[in-house]
């Protein structure tokens, strides 16, 4: 064993060493074999890359590859972002014109102020049909904005699969706020009997008669959401990149419950006083319309408003 063991070391030392030629051509080899290799492997990698399933059975994921495209997408998404903003404007525009046209055909039916002046039927039928066309443009205006969002969605991925920004929670949520934006006063509606609520059993057994137009109403109020959205686009937090970048980083979505703590922490004295003005006026306003045709005495909101405000105190 040991005889061999010198034997292999005395053949190993009587070797000649490579020349330089030799050990060039060795080096050129295994650099051809190499990149044979290393190309064989690539090709293969994307092979399996173009066959591997995605969500949809394609890939759907765009890369950017130089400035151009990169450019040409961020001009896209300002674009769009520019056309999701104003399509809020005009649909809160929309949105609080067809509430206060019908807040005013209640109360000009209830009171009749200007019964001296003109036909209270024939301005109730204005004022609804006025109602009606907004809320039409309303639902127009508001599935465009969600398409306008949906595309702003595919532009950040980097897809033109669709089926990628559709969701389940995002049908939800669009047909949710198509049935409150849908809600409306209908001409010619008539009235409803509605029974009347007191702590005497013999009130307990009357009905009221109440117009249907004011019970359509009330719900028009729940369009308010629109405004939340208004506040998240036109805040500072909103519109500044750093601000949008950090908290997608941290991953914190800058949406109303964000905005709202922000604006709390920043003006808090300003935040409450608005709130708590419109909540005083808009519930004064919904007890009106419940207690006005059981109680004839309360002619307008002006006395449950100092009820109320009273209460708040």
């Amino acid at each position: 064993m040991k005889t061999k063991i010198l034997s292999e070391e005395k053949t190993l030392e009587d070797t000649p060493p490579l020349s330089i030629e030799k050990w060039r051509k060795i080096q050129r080899n295994w650099s051809s074999f190499r990149s044979d290799w290393d190309s064989r492997d690539s090709g293969n990698g994307d092979r399996a890359r173009q066959s591997r399933p995605s969500v949809y059975g394609k890939r759907y994921g765009v890369a950017m590859d130089n400035a151009e495209t990169v450019r040409q997408r961020y001009k896209t998404r300002r674009r769009l972002s520019d056309l999701k903003v104003k399509l809020c404007d005009v649909t809160l525009i929309l949105a609080v014109s067809g509430l206060i046209l019908a807040m005013l055909d209640v109360e000009f039916t209830a009171t009749r102020i200007l019964d001296k002046y003109v036909n209270i039927e024939n301005l109730s039928f204005i004022l609804r049909t006025t109602a009606i066309v907004t809320t039409i443009a309303l639902l127009f205006f508001l599935i465009f904005y969600h398409f306008i969002d949906i595309k702003i969605q595919l532009v950040e991925t980097g897809t033109s699969n669709w089926r990628v920004g559709i969701t389940s929670e995002r049908v939800l949520n669009t047909l949710l706020e198509v049935a409150i934006c849908a809600i409306c006063p209908i001409p010619e509606t008539g009235f409803v009997s509605w029974p009347q609520l007191s702590n005497i059993a013999e009130k307990t057994r009357q009905y009221v008669n109440i117009p249907i137009s004011v019970l359509l109403t009330l719900p028009m109020f729940l369009r308010f959401f629109i405004v939340c959205r208004y506040m998240v686009l036109h805040s500072s937090q909103h519109q500044d990149t750093a601000t949008r970048t950090i908290a997608s980083l941290n991953h914190i979505a800058v949406d109303f419950r964000f905005v709202l703590k922000s604006e709390m922490y920043e003006r808090p004295l300003f935040v409450l006083s608005i709130a708590s003005i419109l909540f005083w006026c808009i519930v004064s306003w919904m007890l009106t319309q419940c207690e006005r045709y059981a109680y004839p005495t309360i002619s307008g909101f002006n006395t449950l408003l100092t009820i109320f405000g009273l209460r708040l105190l």
